[in-house]
């Protein structure tokens, strides 16, 4: 018998197998995406349709979503493959903009497509556990789901992202029971589970049994996933807005600026009484922050704001330039967008921070109810960096610097968590900390008066130099007026060396009316945190500790004598 011959009986043979085999069983399952708006207010802005196939040899889903995020309605097919255990097989994108392929070979993952017009090669040689959990693609959650259902205890992988070509440590922990309702009141058990993967928070609920999911909310996006058909059978009670304390006032303004019409919305907080009070002047940390410094579902500036004046210290806050050329460009594209993206790059210290504080003091100085020869500048993070030279340039009377770098090396490449923290995240941070070194290596070597060219983090490397070039323990040396220095001791992103390079310039001022304070158990947003966290925790609901307001309050009126 020829070769050919024998290999078209075996193909034959194979055929008739697999006619008489049963076949896939299909599930179709309809997925409803969520967005919340910052004042809590829930719209549909796409879905999923879903079939899944399953049959003895694989588990295939095959999913299309739509999803308006933008200006513009995202379209997406994608087709995910994996072995009876939930172990990765292949994947396969398809979106105007993506065009992928992955797919396991031996102990690698190789990806291929294309990106955004350009062709991409990349391979992954992850260990262990590998879950792929592509954006917008919440039938994925199925395979998580798979795993934790499989598990009692908390458990590591790596999350396979392939519109991004990465692989990122992930760790998956179980939480409570409860119920779930499905159609025609069918109810099930179920758990609700915590997906932290590259500092971003997922709340997940799937089948106690089958591990099929039912929700998945990535409070840090305001986004929320659910699986048509099915609810929690006892749904949380909506959050009531927040409000201030009683007695404390917020008058609505706007902040007039240098070059910038027609100014920024603001926010003068105060307390009970007359006045006029002495004032904290807000610096908020690095990024396009609006005037509460929301993350997540938190406002850490807001809340020190009420703490402030519920004891007596006004406060004024706004919203960053950066914020509204970030939201105008949000709402508009083509070449509007590409100007509003120039504008936002060319954007350096002076335009983000400088001009609009100076102008802030200015401003204060002329309102009935704050004391113009008692403003203190409080700055949290690159705003720490960033107050003493406010401070001075504004003609304020003292200083605050919340969470604020101590070390030269204070850029944008991220530090490694505390040494208690999980050690997943090690490759991971170190992976970013080598991107951003490289990323900042123009600036080495450039003469005075020299401009590197590029960009990282959104923005331009001009900005980053100007950055670099602030030392925080020589501004903190000079600066001829009190200081206050205030530090959380789980702090992952200001650590204690930071905190004691600053302590130690403080030592050397030796002047009687500075402090430095450690405060212990909160983060960088001085919210109560796990010993280990590494920031995932900013997208759960929290407030920043009254520890805080008590201590920069007592101090600000020391130093400034209170009220008149």
């Amino acid at each position: 018998m020829s070769i050919r011959s024998l290999a078209w009986l075996l193909a034959l043979g194979a055929s008739l197998a697999s006619a008489q085999e049963a076949p896939p069983q299909q599930l179709d399952a309809v997925w409803t995406l969520w967005r919340t708006s910052p004042d809590g207010e829930p719209a549909a802005i796409g879905s999923e349709t879903v079939t899944t196939l399953l049959s003895p040899a694989q588990r295939e889903l095959r999913s299309t979503t739509t999803a308006a995020l933008g200006p513009q309605t995202l379209r997406m097919t994608q087709r995910l493959v994996v072995d009876p255990s939930g172990a990765f097989v292949r994947y396969r994108l398809e979106a105007e903009t993506h065009r992928l392929e992955c797919v396991r070979a031996g102990d690698a993952i190789e990806l291929t497509g294309t990106v955004m017009g350009g062709e991409q090669q990349r391979t992954l040689k992850p260990e262990g556990l590998v879950i792929c959990l592509d954006n917008l693609c919440w039938s994925h959650y199925d395979v998580l789901g798979l795993h934790a259902a499989k598990r009692a205890k908390p458990f590591e992988f790596t999350a396979l992202v392939p519109q991004a070509l990465v692989g990122i440590p992930g760790r998956f922990s179980p939480g409570k029971e409860l119920q779930v309702l499905g159609p025609d009141g069918v109810q099930r058990n179920a758990r609700r589970g915590k997906l932290v993967a590259a500092n971003l928070l997922v709340e997940f609920v799937y089948d106690a049994q089958s591990g099929v999911a039912y929700r998945v909310e990535v409070p840090a996006q305001r986004l929320l996933a659910r699986r048509e058909g099915w609810r929690l059978a006892d749904e949380a009670a909506p959050t009531p807005v927040a409000a201030p304390p009683a007695g404390v006032r917020e008058l609505e303004l706007t902040l007039p600026t240098p070059g910038y019409e027609p100014g920024l919305p603001a926010k003068l907080t105060l307390p009970a009484g007359d006045g006029p009070f002495p004032t904290a002047v807000f610096l908020s940390g690095s990024g396009p922050h609006d005037m509460d410094s929301t993350i997540g579902p938190n406002a850490p500036l807001r809340d020190l704001a009420w703490q402030l004046a519920s004891r007596g210290v006004a406060s004024f806050r706004w919203s960053k330039r950066t914020f509204h050329a970030l939201e105008r460009l949000k709402a508009t594209n083509g070449e509007a967008q590409r100007a509003l993206s120039q504008e936002l790059a060319d954007m350096g210290l002076e335009e983000e921070y400088l001009a609009d504080a100076r102008a802030a003091c200015a401003f204060l100085r002329a309102r009935p109810e704050v004391r113009g020869d008692a403003l203190v500048v409080v700055g949290h993070s690159l705003g720490a960096l960033l107050a003493p030279e406010v401070a001075e340039a504004g003609q304020a009377q003292a200083a605050v610097l919340l969470a604020g770098p101590g070390r030269p090396d204070h850029g944008p490449a991220p530090r490694p968590a505390p040494a208690t923290g999980s050690c997943a995240w090690d490759g991971a941070l170190e992976e970013a900390e080598q991107r951003a070194q490289a990323a900042l290596e123009p600036l080495a070597g450039l003469g005075e008066g020299e401009a590197p060219a590029g960009r990282f983090l959104g923005a331009s490397l001009a900005y980053w130099q100007d950055v670099e070039a602030r030392d925080p323990v020589a501004l903190v040396r000079e600066l001829e007026l009190p200081v206050c220095v205030v530090w959380g001791e789980r702090d992952a992103q200001v650590t204690r060396p930071d905190f004691s390079a600053l302590e130690a310039a403080l030592a050397a001022r030796a002047r009687d009316d500075d402090r430095a304070l450690s405060l212990p158990g909160l983060n960088h947003l001085f919210m109560p945190c796990e010993e280990g966290s590494g920031g995932e925790e900013y997208a759960v609901a929290g407030e920043v500790d009254p520890a805080l307001g008590d201590a920069v309050a007592a101090w600000i009126l020391q130093v400034t004598g209170g009220a008149k």
